[in-house]
């Protein structure tokens, strides 16, 4: 199996949570994440292995796009947190 690709079983919970994604969405923002999704970059990947392994996660971006997207778009998901900093962000936006 290549570096970037999920195993069928992984694959086909993707593919579903991706069109329940795009049936609940905006056109505009369906096409942006389709945009992410053409190149088989590391974003890719790691959005199908994440949203593959948990529903949770594909179910939250389904219902919070816009943060989603503003999470995405940020820099936020591609960087390490220090001790207890999530914990404090999360208690400041409750």
């Amino acid at each position: 199996m290549s570096k970037n690709k999920l195993p069928k079983l992984l694959d086909n919970e993707w593919r579903l949570r991706l069109e329940h994604y795009k049936g609940v969405v905006t056109t505009e923002q369906s096409q942006w994440l389709e945009s992410l999704l053409g190149s088989e970059d590391d974003f890719s990947f790691h959005l199908k292995k994440c949203w593959s392994c948990s529903e949770f996660i594909a179910m939250w971006c389904s219902k919070n796009p816009e943060k989603f997207r503003q999470l995405v778009s940020s820099g936020e998901l591609y960087r390490s947190y220090k001790k207890d900093e999530m914990n404090e962000r999360l208690t400041q936006d409750l």
